[in-house]
């Protein structure tokens, strides 16, 4: 175990067990778990610093590591640092409310991670289109048919560099006098057989590997259409 930046401060403690188990339900033995809780502000340039005390543990034969450390304010953020032959996880934050007798009500007093397995990984691309600023959510023109290439990460001409359009959107944007506002985005494929499955992930929660191992074989929908409404509430 190892400490950084710790504080001589008195604060109460956080006692608990994280543990750390496969997708599989199996307990993954040897895995070191990262924590961090806040340990103070020191004035300086800018802003200030916020300083924070790490401690790393590590599960046993079953799968669970017990962890205590000060938390000034109650706050606790964790990952489990995956061996050989998982994926990554994100943090998982915690806020405890109440101190007994110098320690964090902790209930429950297990808290359990998963870490997926990689199995057999197909190589795939993922894009952030927002990322690519411009336009509306990341899509340049508005009121076309605009193809992306996944492979090339990018649009094709004009808009950019793609060879092969894998996928179409079609991106409206719309403002009324009252300052109501639509985006609908349709999303299409150039391909037959093509087609998606939309499922709601939290994008910096759990597991890096975002979807299921495998693809399912049927479900898949040929269009989709996406509707953002804003209604502008004047007082």
């Amino acid at each position: 175990m190892f400490t950084l930046l710790s504080s001589c401060q008195e604060k109460p403690i956080i006692a608990l067990d994280v543990l750390v188990k496969s997708d599989a339900g199996a307990p993954v033995a040897e895995c070191d778990v990262w924590a961090q809780t806040f340990a103070r502000w020191e004035p300086g340039q800018g802003f200030g610093t916020d300083v924070y005390d790490e401690h790393k543990i590590r599960t046993g034969v079953d799968g669970i590591a017990h962890l205590e450390m000060p938390s000034l304010r109650g706050d606790l953020e964790f990952k489990a640092l995956p061996p050989d032959g998982y994926y990554p996880n994100f943090e998982d934050e915690h806020q405890f409310k109440k101190s007994i007798a110098g320690k964090w009500v902790v209930d429950p007093p297990m808290i359990e991670t998963m870490l997926k397995r990689i199995k057999n990984p197909i190589p795939m691309y993922a894009n952030n289109l927002t990322n690519k600023g411009g336009g509306m959510l990341g899509i340049p023109a508005a009121g076309k048919d605009l193809a992306y290439d996944f492979e090339v990460g990018d649009w094709l001409a004009p808009y950019g560099i793609g060879k092969t359009g894998d996928i179409v959107f079609f991106g409206l944007y719309e403002e009324d006098a009252a300052g109501n506002s639509q985006k609908v985005v349709k999303i299409t494929f150039p391909g037959k057989e093509d087609g998606l499955i939309v499922f709601d992930r939290d994008p910096w929660k759990g597991s890096e590997l975002r979807s299921d191992h495998e693809a399912p074989e049927q479900g898949y929908q040929p269009a989709v259409t996406l509707v953002q409404t804003v209604i502008e509430n004047k007082m």
